[in-house]
């Protein structure tokens, strides 16, 4: 019996190595994600072409292509009454400052932001929701637009787009050009990235997602995650990293400060965005392209991260901090990371989501800069709703 488990775990070691030194699995072609088609530092221009943009067919808006049974699911970690250390900015700091969230049909990704929305009140800005089935209101009188998702509705909840006009998008690129902000995140869920691309390529970004045959599944205790080979099935991934990961769901990386083998998941560390900031914890994002690094961007590790470039380089960029004219820019490819259940996997988890995002906003606004370190508890569950 011993002598049978030696081989099985000898196997599976030289599986692991061989991931470590090759493509992922179901990467037969690294060209795919190579430097003629994602060339390694761009400027993000703003655009209105939109013509290549092509859904993809996800019915059940799993992230697999067709209707397909689920892998592993991360469990909803409870939230424990420990108070979490985070270094954020000081309170009032986004005082005199307005920020709109733009919604419209978005109710469910409207509902799962409260946390977000009220952290940045208690920190001193004045925000507003417009969550009506209407075009963009006027902009003149806020000094940030935030887009959470998209603002139609996502699939299996309605599953309707809402383009964002052509007068739409040329007043977000004035209103940027100005010398205001303008947030954004998306997802990696297939059958909802037209909804997102649509917002994204404003500034010239698309998101999209790596195509792979295999899940990750599991967590050993330590060094690679467990992954499930799913052979011939090929599917639109999230990006996983194979060394950073939260333990109780291995599929969501954590984005680290601290290099290893010689690269960090953030550049350019010292950014205002990055004060105070350690550990992002990431659960299902996609990646932006092209590789636009912008002044300060979090990316997949250029050795562990999936995708990645073979050989390494850069990394693929998940969030990236863009200047535009007199404004600032920032997209991201994951929307959980900063929604309620988010911000409390976050801290089960150590990271430091919501110290980030005030961050982000706090640049976004042009906020006085002024870090300490205060104490946050989050919720102690989930609000009702969350899933």
């Amino acid at each position: 019996m011993h002598t049978g488990l030696n081989k099985g775990y000898r196997i599976l070691f030289a599986i692991l190595v061989l991931c470590c030194i090759s493509p992922a699995f179901g990467q037969d072609d690294p060209s795919v994600y190579d430097q003629e088609i994602n060339p390694a530092f761009v400027v993000a221009t703003a655009t209105t072409d939109f013509s290549g943009i092509v859904p993809v067919d996800d019915p059940d808006g799993d992230g697999f292509p067709g209707e397909t049974p689920s892998l592993a699911k991360p469990p909803k970690a409870v939230m424990g009454l420990r108070t979490m250390q985070a270094p954020i900015m000081l309170s009032g700091v986004g005082t005199g400052k307005k920020i709109l969230f733009h919604t419209r049909l978005n109710t469910y990704w409207h509902n799962r932001t409260t946390n977000l929305r009220q952290m940045l009140t208690d920190n001193g800005y004045d925000v507003t929701v417009h969550a009506a089935d209407e075009s963009l209101p006027s902009l003149a009188d806020y000094d940030v637009l935030a887009i959470i998702n998209c603002i139609g509705a996502p699939y299996g909840l309605g599953d309707i787009h809402r383009p964002l006009s052509l007068a739409e998008k040329i007043a977000i690129q004035q209103f940027v050009a100005g010398g205001k902000g303008f947030f954004f995140t998306g997802d990696y869920m297939n059958t909802d990235m037209p909804k997102y691309n649509d917002v994204a390529a404003v500034f010239g970004i698309t998101l999209a997602n790596q195509y792979i045959n295999y899940n990750v599944t599991g967590y050993p205790g330590g060094g690679y995650p467990i992954i499930t080979d799913l052979g011939s099935f090929y599917w639109r991934a999230p990006l996983f990293d194979f060394y950073s990961y939260y333990n109780s769901a291995p599929q969501w990386p954590v984005l680290l400060k601290t290099p290893y083998n010689g690269y960090s998941w953030f550049v350019n560390p010292d950014h205002d965005i990055f004060q105070g900031i350690n550990k992002v914890l990431m659960q299902g994002s996609a990646f932006i392209k092209p590789k636009v690094f912008g002044v300060a961007t979090l990316r997949t590790h250029p050795t562990t991260g999936r995708p990645r470039d073979i050989p390494p380089t850069n990394g693929y960029p998940i969030v990236t901090a863009l200047e535009h004219g007199n404004g600032r820019v920032m997209i991201c490819g994951d929307t959980n990371f900063v929604d309620n259940d988010g911000f409390i996997q976050a801290t089960n988890a150590g990271t430091d989501n919501q110290a980030f995002a005030l961050n982000a906003f706090n640049w976004l606004a042009g906020a006085a800069v002024a870090s300490t370190f205060l104490t946050v508890r989050p919720p102690t569950r989930p609000l009702c709703g969350s899933t």
